[in-house]
């Protein structure tokens, strides 16, 4: 009797928890329908809005022989790299683009005074705004397009879009490094339609500049101005001209780096070179220390030229400031180790007594003419002098002196 009424007892629970998850299901299911058939103001705009407005591929004029007049402002955020090597620059940036679509306007009155909504850049026309000198082929690699925002101009039977997406551009831009690392550069960006004409679509510039509001400094370049101009290409595949605009960012480098990492270093390597150069000589008349300063200093000028190489293009236009700096660099070492070397070789005759060529003596008169030093006298009569006059005169032993005496 007992295993009777529990067995009711848990059939009648079993029932009401199944009775409680189905009354659940069913009353969100409600609420779901009740949603889905009651949109809001918003949504029944945007619905009707797609309906009006039809293919997003369709041009936003009621008159094909207009061109939709586009207006572009790039906002520059930050230079994130120019690479001297491959002769590219990679900048951040915000673009903004307006025009005036002539199927997406309605009356506020009849949607609650709503005079603006956003909506998806699937869903409405937009300019095909190319970057022409861009390294990068995939438009999703380098812009990220959102939402446009849409406001009606009812008495004008027209709308304003306006249309804000970032990007970052990766583009070519020719550097000019003669001058490096105190170079300036100019960098050019290009932007356009790819498939229009100026018969479809004529852009204009909101500004005369590039907007630099919000930019952020860079480490390695620092920002002089910008510039902005519209311009009209004719290419040999169309016959009417393209609309460009033609953005220009004037960059500046800061050398700091380069000179506490390269010139200094190198600078301080050849006075270091040149001063052994002119150390005096030794008690036994000889050092050759001097030459392997100097080989030292030009292993080390080497390491420091394959750092400036592996940044430097592969050109041979031009040769960059700190390449002919450090080419003079390593010919003074160069030639400050051929002076030691000969300089230890006259020292090695005098030392050893043995006689010097009048031409020897002439050009160490030279050289000593060139840099601007003295031979000291004392050296000249002991050595230089006997070394071209008569041979010294040597010493007669003991057994030479009684043999005469005998």
């Amino acid at each position: 009797m007992l295993s009777f009424h529990l067995t009711t007892f848990f059939s009648g629970m079993k029932f009401l928890i199944f009775a409680c998850i189905c009354g659940t299901v069913c009353t969100t299911a409600i609420a779901d329908l009740e949603d889905d058939h009651d949109p809001t103001t918003s949504q029944k705009l945007i619905a009707a809005l797609m309906r009006k407005r039809g293919p997003d591929i369709v041009r936003p004029k009621r008159n094909a022989g207009e061109p939709v007049n586009v207006r572009f402002k790039m906002e520059l955020y930050q230079v994130i790299e120019l690479n001297e090597r491959q002769q590219y620059v990679s900048v951040s940036a915000w673009v903004i683009e307006r025009w005036h679509d002539e199927f997406l306007f309605w009356d506020p009155a009849k949607y609650d005074n709503i005079t603006e909504v956003k909506m998806h850049h699937s869903h409405i026309w937009i300019p095909d705004t190319t970057l022409y000198n861009t390294l990068v082929m995939k438009d999703d690699d380098q812009r990220r397009l959102l939402y446009a925002k849409v406001s009606t101009e009812y008495e004008k039977r027209r709308s304003y879009v306006e249309f804000l997406y970032p990007a970052i551009y990766k583009f070519h831009c020719r550097l000019y490094l003669q001058f490096f690392p105190f170079d300036s550069q100019e960098c050019h960006m290009l932007f356009g339609s790819w498939t229009s004409d100026n018969h479809d679509i004529d852009y204009h510039s909101l500004e005369n500049s590039v907007g630099t509001t919000n930019f952020l400094p860079s480490e390695g370049w620092s920002l002089m101005g910008t510039a902005g101009i519209r311009t009209e290409v004719h290419y040999v595949c169309c016959p009417n001209n393209y609309t460009l605009m033609d953005f220009t960012l004037f960059l500046r480098r800061r050398p700091l780096f380069y000179l506490v990492n390269l010139v200094i270093p190198t600078f301080i390597i050849t006075l270091i070179a040149i001063t052994g150069f002119f150390t005096t000589s030794s008690t036994t008349g000889v050092r050759e220390e001097k030459i392997s300063l100097c080989i030292t200093t030009l292993l080390s000028m080497s390491i420091l030229m394959l750092m400036v190489s592996d940044q430097m293009p592969s050109t041979s236009t031009f040769i960059p400031l700190i390449s002919w700096f450090y080419m003079c660099a390593i010919i003074i070492i160069s030639v400050g180790a051929l002076a030691a070397s000969f300089v230890i070789s006259v020292q090695k005759f005098g030392l050893l007594g043995e006689r010097l060529p009048k031409r020897a003596v002439t050009i160490t008169r030279f050289l000593s003419y060139i840099s601007l030093t003295r031979i000291p006298v004392h050296l000249l009569q002991q050595k230089v002098i006997l070394a071209i006059g008569p041979p010294i005169a040597q010493p007669i032993s003991i057994e030479k002196r009684l043999a005469t005496n005998t």
